[in-house]
């Protein structure tokens, strides 16, 4: 099987940084393409991916949700980069901001940080997608989560697209193994 040359590309990119590549939805992985020379995507980014508050804010006021995805690198500076992961798809709006790059990072660190955070950005997707499919979450409730270095680590549920201004953030205290734990039993409505 021949692989399309923007998803090898796309491995490429992950690759030279001796990183493995984000999970992406199937679905996405035929109209990704490079935006930049350090950054694909599904569609056209209007800023910056280090730019993570303009992504969040977008969600969090957009009356239709518009899917996509976008990963890769980002940064300003001798100290600023980071590795990406923005994913917003059925149900789930997932934000990665990962220390990555910067002269005074500890690269080995960061690297088992930033895969360790993908394999469970994967776990997370699988999960939810599973909960939707035994009809455990229902189809207007999402899951919001922001991880970054450089700004909050947070997460939320929101019953329906509208509850996003009045929705509480979750404080970053075990949302790794607490996401993925909600997920195998997720309460209903």
């Amino acid at each position: 099987m021949t692989i399309p040359r923007q998803i090898q590309g796309y491995q490429l990119l992950f690759d030279a940084e001796n990183l493995t590549p984000p999970t992406l939805p199937h679905t996405f992985l035929n109209v990704l393409r490079p935006i930049n020379e350090t950054a694909f995507s599904t569609r056209s980014l209007p800023s910056s991916l280090y730019d993570l508050d303009f992504y969040v804010s977008e969600f969090d006021t957009e009356k239709q949700v518009t899917p996509f995805a976008a990963v890769g690198f980002a940064g300003h500076g001798v100290n600023s980069w980071a590795a990406h992961c923005y994913i917003v798809n059925e149900g789930l709006a997932l934000f990665l901001q990962l220390a990555w790059g910067g002269i005074y990072l500890d690269a080995a660190a960061a690297k088992a940080r930033i895969n360790k955070a993908f394999t469970w950005a994967a776990q997370l997707q699988a999960k939810l997608n599973q909960a939707r499919r035994f009809n455990k979450i229902p189809p207007e409730r999402w899951l919001e989560v922001v991880e970054s270095d450089f700004s909050m680590t947070a997460w939320r549920w929101l019953d329906t697209l509208s509850d996003k201004a009045t929705t509480a953030w979750q404080e970053e205290s075990a949302m790794s193994s607490g996401l993925l734990q909600t997920l195998d039993n997720p309460t209903p409505l």
